[in-house]
């Protein structure tokens, strides 16, 4: 796939429109037409994070199975506990899961293209970056739209005006010949320039979510579910579950809460960055 690098973010939003014949400043966040995902670096591949993490460095060898499993039982736990909780569906929880750093088969897209800006610009200065383009209908014949900033208390997805996208089955790289051909994707580059740089700086709110929020998705309540259930499954169940608490315990972190374990392990600086 080659790519046109336009001068400026500007100029590949003018680009953007005049292909898709849309006005982004207008579009309906609402009933999308497009979504977008902002990129900060041309990476040459955008698969989704459970594959990235289910995979050696290699790109080719999979990782044990004690690594991953953990992450699959707790999406399907953490899928109950929403539903009880909130009465959310099983997307939304993986929706939910994917925005807040934990691997999934999910992508993360906006319609808005202030979002797109901000996560094409926020790191890697001196690369370009990168805005993919889905057209809304033809992405529905392969996957799952899914709104996160509909909840209300779901204040960090409703200020990104965060969606997901879920394919229906396989596995997808949104950059190969066949995401151009199935879903109509079209990928624009552009050079960033110092205002795209203070731009992203003046809206590292966008990461930031609530202490609220935090709490009521991934509080101690959540902690109290899975060991309910995870001890009638595993023998050292605490274990089995390290890679998930710890990855609780970042996220506590990364919101400015004491968590009930504040060690140094976990890593959330990479969240959203793909």
């Amino acid at each position: 796939m080659t790519y046109d690098i336009q001068d400026s973010f500007d100029a590949c939003i003018a680009r953007i429109e005049e292909d898709f014949d849309i006005q982004l400043s207008a579009h309906d966040h609402a009933e999308p037409a497009v979504l977008l995902r902002g990129e900060s670096c041309p990476w040459p591949t955008t698969e989704s994070s459970m594959h990235r993490f289910s995979v050696q460095d290699d790109g080719k060898t999979m990782k044990s199975p004690g690594l991953v499993m953990p992450f699959y039982d707790f999406q399907e736990d953490y899928s109950d506990y929403l539903a009880e909780r909130f009465g959310t569906t099983r997307d939304d929880a993986l929706g939910f899961l994917q925005h807040y750093g934990f691997p999934t088969d999910l992508f993360d897209v906006s319609p808005s293209s202030t979002t797109a800006r901000f996560f094409a610009t926020n790191q890697h200065p001196e690369k370009c970056g990168t805005i993919g383009v889905f057209p809304v209908p033809k992405l529905k014949n392969h996957f799952k739209v899914i709104d996160l900033s509909r909840r209300a208390f779901a204040d960090r997805p409703r200020r990104q005006t965060a969606y997901a996208i879920k394919p229906h089955n396989g596995s997808w790289d949104l950059k190969n010949e066949e995401s151009h051909e199935c879903l109509g994707v079209r990928w624009y580059r552009f050079r960033k320039s110092a205002e795209d740089r203070a731009f992203a700086r003046d809206r590292k709110a966008l990461l930031l979510p609530s202490a609220r929020e935090v709490d009521l998705l991934f509080g101690e309540d959540l902690r109290q579910y899975m060991e309910s259930h995870w001890t009638r499954r595993h023998e050292d169940w605490r274990r089995y579950a390290s890679p998930i608490t710890d990855k609780l315990d970042a996220i506590f972190r990364y919101a400015g809460i004491p968590s009930s374990d504040t060690d140094e392990r976990g890593d959330l600086t990479n969240v959203r960055t793909r």
